[in-house]
């Protein structure tokens, strides 16, 4: 084989770093969702244990977690459900006529006081605390340091 197609084939696999981080970083989210925590550090529990796991009623979120674009000058992991925004930062959310109204329903379907209480509730807003999953953590870190290294250094064996 050439000697310059060998190094051009090495030197090809570089281009290819962005994209790889970024499915590391995408492993890495799915990982805090399967040990409900971030950085080692789990996640606040649910005040209503129905069973689920944490953040995880249908999937959807998890599942709409993608790798928007991968270049040199950024990685952007994105997603487009709005509740993705809040539970990972945590924060408030206002009570609305809609969330009074879904919270009587749950309480006449199951009798569980928790619905009951929600539905009766005076306060103007909901807290929602942090669960965050996107994010690099010093594990992922680590992961990638250790891809681009790698990869250079095949490069210049």
């Amino acid at each position: 084989m050439n000697p310059f197609k060998n190094i051009i084939a090495k030197f090809q696999s570089v281009k290819k770093i962005p994209q790889r981080m970024g499915f590391i970083v995408l492993d890495s989210i799915n990982d805090n969702f399967k040990k409900q925590s971030f950085d080692g550090r789990p996640w606040k529990a649910k005040q209503l244990n129905d069973g689920r796991s944490l953040l995880v009623k249908s999937g959807k979120l998890r599942r709409s977690i993608r790798l928007a674009e991968a270049s040199w000058r950024r990685i952007v992991i994105s997603t487009d459900m709005p509740q993705a925004k809040i539970h990972n930062d945590g924060g408030e959310i206002s009570v609305t006529a809609k969330m009074k109204k879904f919270f009587w329903a749950k309480y006449q379907s199951t009798q569980n006081p928790y619905w009951k209480r929600l539905a009766l509730t005076k306060k103007q807003k909901l807290k929602i605390p942090q669960r965050r999953f996107m994010g690099v953590d010093s594990n992922t870190k680590k992961k990638l340091e250790k891809e681009f290294y790698n990869t250079f250094k095949n490069i210049f064996r």
